[in-house]
């Protein structure tokens, strides 16, 4: 069973996600039962078993934790649902959205508690200069899209992994209505993301800071072209002409060259 389990109500109906510990503990007092690997379904004589019992989890439980089993694709859009490896080695299930050529969306309908403050938490593992990544959330309360590409919302986390990737951990407020419905639409447009349930925190303190202006920086770097002209001797036309074609971001090493004028 995944760390992020989900949960539905008596009627099938997907409300939320909950922590693996407070799963098994629905499941031990008999207030839930295993409907599969991933999800865990309220007895219908349990109409308030997932509330908190004490005040750590009365916390925990005010949480919208991304469970990708409560998810489904928009029609017509490129996005897969994937098992990966966790930090610890674990199973778990994540959406890979590819909007390099077009939009790509998942979105969930959930049942909350009814006019409680929630925190959506989820991951958002790539980067692309030219991103559009949003998400909105819908309740009888209100409609918020939220724009996350090149850090105009800040994460709650922005780390860099091993292999050099852009992380970024969102906790989004959320605030129900008196209906206790839910609606999250993640869009992702000219890049390829992967959104990624919460881990704990412990992870995110072992990873280094690192933000989309460092991700931009470096990628600048990487594809910056290196011209060395040192010690060569050429015409200002041709010079300029190799400028020209390089472009601004070129690294141009004119050490000890020697640029004659042939312009006049």
């Amino acid at each position: 069973m995944p760390k992020n389990v989900m949960v539905q109500d008596a009627a099938g109906r997907a409300i939320g996600s909950t922590y693996l510990r407070r799963a098994k503990g629905l499941l031990k007092s008999g207030r839930a039962v295993l409907v599969d690997d991933h999800t865990i379904q309220l007895r219908a004589s349990a109409q308030n078993a997932a509330a908190p019992e004490d005040k750590k989890e009365q916390n925990m439980e005010q949480e919208i934790l991304f469970c990708a089993k409560a998810f489904y694709q928009k029609p017509e859009t490129v996005c897969s649902l994937l098992t990966m490896s966790d930090a610890s080695g674990d199973p778990m299930e994540v959406w890979e959205l590819n909007g390099e050529t077009t939009s790509a969306v998942i979105t969930a309908a959930l049942q909350q508690l009814p006019l409680t403050d929630y925190v959506l938490r989820f991951a958002v593992l790539g980067s692309a200069e030219s991103e559009i990544l949003r998400c909105t959330i819908t309740t009888a309360a209100d409609t918020k899209t939220y724009a996350l590409e090149r850090g105009r919302y800040q994460p709650q986390y922005s780390r860099k992994t091993a292999d050099g990737t852009l992380l970024r951990v969102y906790a989004l407020p959320v605030q129900t209505g008196a209906d206790g419905a839910v609606t999250v639409e993640i869009t992702a447009e000219q890049v390829t993301v992967q959104i990624l349930p919460f881990q704990p925190e412990s992870v995110y303190a072992a990873m280094p800071p690192y933000d989309y202006s460092d991700w931009k920086q470096e990628t600048v770097a990487a594809n910056k072209a290196v011209i060395n002209l040192a010690n060569a001797k050429l015409p200002k036309s041709a010079l300029l002409q190799i400028l020209a074609n390089c472009g601004e971001q070129a690294d141009v090493n004119l050490e000890n060259a020697d640029i004659y004028n042939d312009m006049e």
